[in-house]
């Protein structure tokens, strides 16, 4: 059995972190708050300039949430300081 699992899955590793949160953009801000025992209940900012290498047009067309999804799963991207030659079939972003 032992043998079976070592063969059959690879290794993984998390390299990248990015969250939004209500009253914290990103991971940093969220990390302070927890630290310093806050409870931000606030609504979240959907004012978003995109820079993302998606046209124009389907950005526009995405609700508000779905935005905010690629802005957390970009964020995420950088925060792995993955180059361009990372292959694409290598990354993985969960959103939860």
């Amino acid at each position: 059995m032992q043998e079976l699992i070592g063969n059959q899955f690879q290794k993984m590793a998390i390299v990248g972190l990015d969250c939004l949160v209500s009253g914290s953009q990103e991971l940093d801000s969220f990390e302070r708050i927890i630290y310093e025992g806050k409870q931000n209940f606030a609504p979240i900012n959907y004012d978003l300039n995109p820079s993302w290498k998606v046209p124009l047009p389907q950005i526009e067309n995405l609700s508000p949430p779905q935005k905010l999804m690629l802005k957390v799963a970009d964020n995420t991207l950088k925060s792995a300081n993955l180059s361009e030659e990372t292959p694409r079939h290598q990354i993985l972003i969960l959103l939860r």
